[in-house]
């Protein structure tokens, strides 16, 4: 660096999930950008399954990456990049429609998820050497304890599954690449063990209420798709979703399986039953029609509420602009 900085442009949208800029430079003196940003805010909402909202939540909530519900739906935690610079952990009481921030750190906190129980959430901690998973109450009254570190912040890439005391599901890259593999957690001996690997991503488990079937999303297809696999052995895969499928979630006793498809504008969903050891499957139909202004949802257990984020930033497309010899 070799000079001191100046503005260019201001007001450019990002996408706050992976910090990319609405912009691109090309070699003729040129930037192209956009000032648009669909995750500016959100208003909270707890809709129905036919996708009407029952009842506002949080309609004050500023730039928000994840959103998690409780088990028994009456908390809820989000991440939220505040004003002092950094993305913090904070959770709302639905009943009280309490807001409040959980986790106290200096450094980037995200990827939260609740325990079996319900009384604690696990969350990643970047710190300047890797990062750290912490546990920590939802009330707040004891600080965040330690489970795990980590050599690298992107070991834990999102949020997983704690779906067991001691047990957790997480993604994370394998050792010496990006691609994204599932990995076994032990809170108690705090070992990481490979379960799902390859060439291609495979993330988002999710352990279903009985502990005998996992579901997760693979790109192996060329595309993000939901399958199951049986559990432990992982020696069988049925594809779940068509045409695209993220975010896989049970409902509290199994029978169904719900989805975000592929255009993020509907959640799908299909019915599961054993049948002698064997899964039978629907074909998927639509569960939620979502409004094109939703940016995040986050299920209930028996799958007839969403608690639902919609975007306050306006729908319309914004227009690209173009900045002539910006480095003249």
């Amino acid at each position: 660096v070799t000079s001191e900085p100046r503005l260019v442009a201001d007001s450019v949208g990002f996408r706050s999930s992976n910090g990319q800029l609405s912009m691109s430079v090309n070699n003729m003196g040129q930037v192209f950008y956009c000032e648009h940003n669909p995750q500016e805010g959100v208003n909270l909402k707890m809709i129905g399954r036919d996708g009407q909202s029952l009842v506002d939540i949080n309609a004050d909530m500023p730039l928000t990456l994840g959103l998690e519900l409780s088990p028994d739906s009456r908390h809820y935690v989000t991440e939220i990049l505040g004003e002092e610079g950094s993305v913090q952990v904070w959770i709302g009481d639905i009943e009280r429609q309490s807001f409040a921030r959980l986790s106290r750190f200096e450094n980037d906190c995200w990827g939260t998820t609740f325990s079996p129980d319900r009384s604690e959430v696990i969350y990643g901690v970047q710190t300047s050497t890797g990062g750290s998973l912490y546990r920590h109450s939802i009330s707040g009254a004891r600080d965040a304890e330690l489970v795990i570190t980590l050599d690298r912040y992107s070991e834990y890439a999102s949020a997983g599954h704690w779906f067991a005391p001691n047990q957790m599901l997480m993604t994370r890259p394998a050792p010496g690449n990006s691609v994204a593999g599932i990995y076994l957690l032990d809170l108690q001996q705090k070992t990481k063990t490979p379960i799902l690997t390859s060439e291609f991503n495979q993330e988002e488990p999710r352990m279903s209420p009985d502990g005998r079937w996992l579901a997760y999303v693979s790109n192996e297809s060329g595309i993000p798709e939901v399958y199951v696999r049986n559990w432990p052995e992982l020696d069988n895969k049925w594809q779940i979703s068509r045409d695209g499928g993220t975010l896989p979630h049970w409902n509290e006793n199994g029978s169904e399986l719900v989805f975000k498809s592929a255009e993020r504008l509907e959640i799908r969903a299909v019915t599961f039953e054993v049948e002698n050891g064997q899964p039978e499957i629907s074909l998927p139909f639509l569960a939620t029609r979502l409004d094109r202004s939703v940016n995040m949802t986050a299920y209930s257990a028996d799958h007839q509420t969403v608690l639902a984020g919609f975007s306050k930033a306006e729908l319309e497309l914004p227009p690209v602009r173009v900045l002539d010899h910006w480095d003249d």
